[in-house]
């Protein structure tokens, strides 16, 4: 991840010797102001001086129908219009900017770049890393109001700080400090979606466009999988006679990674699946607890095996592309959401949605009192959301639940996902620059439906894609069976055990026995205030005698004392 760290006011020396990174940065400091930044020369420019500035994200910008990479040092920032900015950079990024009267600081629409505020007394501190910002300042307390949806669902709902007295700005913030006065102003704009109206062959366009940014003369990589995304970028580079590096993550006899090397091997393309099952000792606690802080409780802690391979893959120079949100051009939401129901979602039956449309996470390892609060919050948070989109009825309920996930989704799980993967690769997912996203949610959804848009695109590129099956979850499924008819096969699939049961989490669990114990003991004394002790020595009991039929709560207290640890 590429950071930056601004001070308005008096540094404290000591203070930021504790940073992360302190010997990695580069420092500017005048009189009452001290920027710090650091990362690879690719995700991170700057110009240091009386009016100078910071850009952290991927230097992209569309312009005439074309992505093209940016040259900063053609850049002017003296004449800087922000609603400008936004339209010509299409991919993640966070902006300071300063001069003698103004400290200025900007993110992206979609808030895959964040940033946070500490104030005390005459002194401002931002940054686009919470984690720099606890180290600096030593503030680890959680808000649990606005914890609660992190921890209840699989999701924030919201762009709220989950830690007290440190400020998060969210999607499309305008920050601006007057040094003169020390007054702090924060602006929002959101970018106004259009839904019905586009064409497929514009979509189509601008994802070809896309894959075709060469980066400083890399290689270029996909990650791959068995699903429809990775196979519909895999078509365009196919169209385009390209062969990609192909990467894939995980058990090697998970249907993901047994379907994504026949593929390797049909089109003779390079293939490797990084495979931690075998490796788990590679994964030392300090990786552990580093992976607990960046995502904060975003993934479960046995994600790491899945994300511990990015740093040996940065060692080959590669531009990777992925497939994740492609969701959004092919109605991906809809068919689970069509059984909660659209009376539901109109009426703000939060009860209904978040039993049969959201992820749920078990919370009894919480008091009572604790658990009410989490509950309740979520409950609130929910309706705080749906009240800030429009209406249902005025853009379909659909496209309603594509504005819905994408507000949710973006600023949170993809926030966490890019600033980790930022730390390791140069990384581009077409389906998180504006512009495609916009192409996307633009397509009439009976052009959408169940992905028949992405499949005919891929039929008319190269057929041999055609024929190899499509995964879902942990099964696979000819490749022209829709979304309902999949849902069946997986029901048929379950019903005779053809599904495939990854059981790598409890291998991991069983290996680092010891120090997540450790960790949840400690976890019991400090935080017990909160939590329901005799709840968790009847789950740590279980994990001790590697009795795994709760898995879930199992994996819960650890993923969740394990970040509380690493703070």
């Amino acid at each position: 991840m590429s950071i930056f760290f601004a001070i308005s006011g008096k540094a404290i020396q000591k203070n930021l010797d504790r940073l992360k990174y302190v010997n990695s940065y580069q420092k500017y400091e005048e009189e009452n102001f001290t920027v710090l930044v650091k990362g690879n020369n690719f995700l991170s420019h700057s110009k240091f001086g009386e009016n100078g500035f910071v850009f952290c994200g991927l230097p992209v910008e569309f312009q005439n129908n074309q992505f093209k990479q940016t040259k900063f040092e053609n850049y002017n920032f003296d004449d800087f219009d922000i609603s400008e900015f936004r339209k010509r950079f299409t991919g993640h990024f966070s902006l300071l900017i300063w001069d003698n009267l103004y400290i200025k600081l900007f993110n992206d629409y979609l808030g895959i770049s964040q940033i946070y505020h500490y104030n005390s007394k005459s002194t401002h501190i931002f940054s686009n890393s919470i984690e720099e910002i606890i180290n600096y300042t030593g503030i680890n307390e959680f808000d649990i109001y606005n914890f609660s949806t992190r921890i209840y669902l699989s999701n924030q709902l919201d762009e709220s700080s989950i830690f007290q007295n440190i400020d998060r700005f969210g999607a499309g913030s305008n920050v601006e400090l007057n040094r003169k006065n020390n007054l702090l102003q924060i602006k929002k704009t959101n970018f106004e979606f259009e839904f019905e109206k586009g064409k497929p062959e514009h979509f189509h366009q601008l994802i070809s466009n896309a894959l075709s940014l060469k980066i400083n003369s890399n290689d270029i990589g996909l990650s791959i999988s068995g699903g429809l995304d990775s196979r519909y970028l895999l078509a365009h580079f196919l169209k385009n006679n390209e062969s990609p590096k192909l990467f894939a993550y995980g058990n090697s006899k998970h249907p993901d990674n047994v379907i994504s090397k026949k593929i390797a091997q049909k089109f003779d393309l390079h293939y490797k699946n990084y495979n931690f099952n075998e490796h788990f000792e590679l994964i030392n606690e300090d990786k552990i607890l580093d992976f607990a802080r960046n995502f904060q409780l975003h993934n479960n802690m046995s994600e790491v095996l899945n994300k511990s391979y990015y740093d040996d893959i940065a060692k080959n120079n590669i531009l990777i592309f992925d497939g994740s949100n492609g969701e959004y051009a092919r109605n991906g939401l809809y068919t689970l959401a069509a059984v909660v129901g659209y009376q539901s979602f109109k009426n703000k039956n939060t009860e209904e949605i978040i039993e049969k449309f959201l992820i749920k996470k078990p919370i009894n390892i919480f008091n009572k009192q604790t658990q009410k609060l989490i509950k309740s919050a979520t409950h609130q948070k929910l309706i705080n959301r749906i009240e800030t989109l429009p209406k249902i009825d005025d853009i379909g309920f659909r496209n309603w639940l594509d504005l819905f996930a994408l507000k949710v989704k973006y600023p949170n799980f993809m926030y966490f996902e890019q600033s980790y993967t930022d730390n390791f690769l140069i990384d581009i997912n077409p389906f998180s620059m504006l512009p495609i996203l916009q192409s996307a949610l633009n397509m009439p959804n009976s052009i959408k439906n169940y992905g028949n848009d992405f499949k005919k695109y891929i039929k008319n590129s190269n057929r041999k894609l055609t024929q190899i099956p499509l995964v879902k979850h942990n099964f696979h499924h000819p490749f022209f069976m829709n979304q309902f008819l999949g849902r069946i096969w997986l029901r048929l699939s379950k019903l005779f055990n053809l599904t495939f049961e990854d059981k790598q989490n409890i291998e991991f669990y069983e290996l680092k026995k010891e120090f997540f114990m450790d960790i949840i003991s400690s976890i019991k004394q400090t935080d017990q205030n909160l939590l329901d002790i005799a709840v968790i020595d009847q789950i740590q009991n279980e994990y001790f005698s590697s009795n795994y039929t709760n898995i879930k709560q199992i994996e819960q207290l650890i993923t969740y004392s394990t970040y509380k640890y690493s703070l």
